[in-house]
């Protein structure tokens, strides 16, 4: 009778073994699709079309070194367009854009993220450092406070 009980003991101790290792790898998979955990460190990326209200849009197309493409992306005047960047433990992690503003025949293009600009931007307390480029019809404006700083300006194609 001894021994039937020990049996039962270990199964159930074995069941709840299983259990608990199906709750933490399901866990692990929720949490990691969810939340897109990031080891290293973390970037809110915003780009802002500030270009005059008569300015239909401006179109622009992200890439990043990992292979990383963010897809055509069209901003009218004050939209903007968001994304978290974890940077890599093992390379830089960079990210470029290509920009066209069809109604002036202007396009750019140019890293919007690296090692240089990430040290840059803005640290916050509770989330990922915060970093913007701002689309003017003078260039592109870096930084989140004032006074922003113009880092690039647009080719105009006659």
């Amino acid at each position: 009778m001894c021994k039937l009980n020990t049996n039962k003991n270990s199964q159930k101790t074995i069941i709840t073994i299983l259990h608990l290792f199906i709750f933490l790898i399901t866990f692990n998979l929720l949490i990691t699709k969810s939340f897109s955990l990031c080891l290293s460190s973390q970037y809110k990326m915003t780009i802002v079309n500030d270009l005059p209200m008569d300015s239909k849009y401006v179109k622009f197309q992200c890439y990043g070194s990992d292979g990383t493409d963010l897809g055509l992306q069209t901003l009218r005047t004050f939209e903007r367009f968001e994304w978290t960047i974890c940077t890599s433990l093992f390379t830089e992690t960079r990210y470029y854009c290509t920009f066209h503003w069809r109604q002036q025949k202007a396009t750019a293009l140019f890293d919007v993220f690296n090692a240089d600009l990430s040290a840059q931007c803005v640290d916050s307390l509770f989330g990922p450092s915060e970093c913007q480029w701002t689309i003017s019809e003078y260039g592109f404006y870096f930084g989140v406070e004032w006074p922003y700083t113009l880092r690039e300006d647009w080719k105009r194609h006659h």
